[in-house]
């Protein structure tokens, strides 16, 4: 299996709860390599059942992508990755709550 970064896992398994918490079905979780040939890096790559939501986790920052969103969080834009966690996670929660 393809090591993940503490923060990949911590983030990981934030997402996974919240997406839990809210009734969400997951459909598929896949951990690979990153496709940009720019850099390389481990991904995780998990897909839920609602307006065609994906969501990324990369080493240093993440992506929530659908129908209606197309957010990047990038380690840049924070003071640190825990800035960063909390900001991905709670607009998950609150894209969530809008869909309920």
């Amino acid at each position: 299996m393809t090591e993940l970064t503490p923060f990949q896992n911590k983030c990981k398994e934030e997402l996974l709860k919240t997406l839990k918490s809210s009734g969400v079905e997951i459909r598929s979780i896949e951990i690979k390599e990153a496709q940009e040939k720019w850099f390389a890096e481990k991904e995780v790559l998990i897909e839920v059942s609602i307006d065609n939501l994906k969501f990324w986790i990369y080493e240093d920052g993440a992506h929530i992508k659908g129908t209606n969103i197309n957010v990047p969080f990038e380690v840049e834009d924070y003071d640190n990755k825990d800035d960063l966690l909390r900001a991905f996670i709670e607009k998950v929660r609150v894209f969530l709550q809008g869909k309920r």
